[in-house]
């Protein structure tokens, strides 16, 4: 089930020592970067701002975790758990500082 940005709530999001399927879930089931963005690169170009840390928006944070979370799953490897947490947490202060955009 897909959430809006605005609709998000901290109850909903997990924290960044929740349990990694919790994480998982999270970005998984509740934003899709493909759709956001139109394609599977433009979502890997907006994921390589964010770790970059050129861009802080809420949109670009979800997209990011979403692409990650899914380039795991695709490889099979999940050696980005680490930002995927960072990225959570991240995520987590845009929205208690009411920054939906």
């Amino acid at each position: 089930m897909h959430i809006e940005n605005e609709d998000l709530i901290l109850d909903k999001i997990p924290t960044e020592d929740a349990e990694w399927w919790k994480i998982l879930k999270f970005a998984q089931h509740t934003f899709n970067g493909f759709q956001v963005h139109g394609s599977v690169g433009k979502c890997g170009e907006v994921a390589t701002k964010v770790i970059e840390k050129k861009t802080e928006s809420l949109t670009d944070l979800r997209t990011c975790l979403f692409f990650l979370v899914r380039q795991s799953r695709f490889t099979g490897e999940d050696s980005h758990e680490s930002t995927e947490r960072e990225l959570v947490r991240r995520i987590r202060e845009n929205v208690s500082r009411g920054n939906f955009a």
